[in-house]
């Protein structure tokens, strides 16, 4: 299986991410999701809450998500139901008190959406933290980058893809430093 822990260049959206969406099957909403770490921070411990939907690769690959790594995965809608994917990946940010939550909805008949933000303390996901990113989160499949600023002097940059086989990919960085990641 392709989900896992990898280099950023090697993170490629015509071959890693095909691969995965390949991997999820032939189902009608289903979502890859890269997250890059452009940053010194070691993001570890992943938890996943699931709204709908599920994934073939069970948990989010375990191994730490160190600076110029990141973490690729992807889910699917379950098989016969009429949901889409929906859920968060949480995050321990190490040695601070503090937790990266990433939520992704591709729903069955609503637009497509993703949010990110930075939580004091390490804090498992759960509905009502679900309900609050999706509250905020950016819509649509459009290609659009959309960018901002978290906790800690932390920059975000990401996008989401098509809505027939949606590619998610966040950039994490300094704001004070925007390396170019990929």
């Amino acid at each position: 299986m392709s989900a896992g822990v990898y280099k950023i260049p090697i993170i490629d959206i015509a071959v890693l991410l095909a691969k995965i969406i390949k991997e999820l099957g032939n189902v009608a909403r289903k979502v890859t999701v890269a997250i890059k770490n452009g940053t010194s921070l070691i993001l570890e411990n992943p938890k996943i809450y699931y709204r709908f939907g599920n994934s073939p690769y069970d948990a989010c690959p375990l191994a730490p998500v160190n600076s110029g790594e990141g973490v690729v995965w992807g889910a699917c809608k379950t098989p016969y139901a009429f949901r889409g994917t929906e859920g968060i990946i949480m995050y321990h940010i190490k040695d601070k008190d503090k937790s990266l939550a990433f939520m992704w909805k591709v729903p069955y008949a609503r637009s497509n959406g993703w949010f990110i933000k930075v939580y004091d303390g390490f804090i498992s996901p759960s509905i009502e933290i679900f309900h609050e990113m999706r509250d905020k989160c950016y819509l649509g499949g459009d290609g659009i980058i959309h960018e901002g600023t978290l906790d800690d002097g932390l920059y975000y940059k990401g996008s989401m893809g098509g809505t027939g086989e949606p590619h998610l990919e966040v950039v994490l960085q300094y704001c004070n430093s925007k390396i170019k990641t990929g």
